[in-house]
C-alpha cells in the first residue's frame, strides 16, 4: 500500500450519477472506491464480466488499463433503478507518481438489464459511459 486520495468527483449521464470519491494506489495495481447511482427507469449492468475489456481505466496519452475481474462480481456491477451502489474497482497498473488516470470507462453498459437476462443473444441495447476523474 502506498496512500489514498481522496477525489470526490462526480459524473452525471443520462442512466447514471457517479461519484469517484476516492483511489488508493499499490504498487502494481490501484483501486477506485465509486458510489453510482442509476437515474434510469431500468435496472442496469456496468459490466456483465463475460470478457474483460469492457471496463478499462484510461490514462494519459490514451492509455488502457484493465479492470482486475477475479474477485469482480457481476452482481457488483448491477445497479437497481434508483438505487445508489459502493463499487470497488481494482485496475492493474504500476504505480507512477506522475502519471495520471483521465476517466473510467464502460464500453458496453447493459442499459435494460430485464431485457438481457431474457434474450442475451439478440439484446443489442449496449451504451458506452465514462465516467471523469
Amino acid at each position: 500500500y502506498i496512500k489514498t486520495e481522496k477525489i470526490n468527483k462526480v459524473t452525471k449521464t443520462e442512466e447514471i450519477e457517479a461519484n469517484v470519491l476516492s483511489k488508493d494506489f499499490y504498487m502494481d495495481y490501484i483501486i477506485f472506491n465509486l458510489n453510482v447511482k442509476n437515474l434510469g427507469e431500468n435496472d442496469i449492468l456496468l459490466d456483465s464480466l463475460e470478457t474483460n475489456v469492457n471496463t478499462r481505466l484510461i490514462g494519459t496519452n490514451d492509455a488502457e488499463y484493465r479492470v482486475d475481474t477475479t474477485n469482480l462480481k457481476f452482481i457488483n456491477l448491477k445497479i437497481n433503478t434508483e438505487i445508489s451502489k459502493d463499487i470497488k474497482l481494482k485496475f492493474f497498473k504500476q504505480y507512477v507518481s506522475d502519471a495520471g488516470e483521465v476517466q473510467i470507462k464502460f464500453k458496453r453498459v447493459i442499459t435494460n438489464y430485464s431485457e438481457y437476462r431474457v434474450n442475451k443473444e439478440n439484446y443489442n441495447n449496449y451504451k458506452e459511459i465514462s465516467i471523469d476523474l
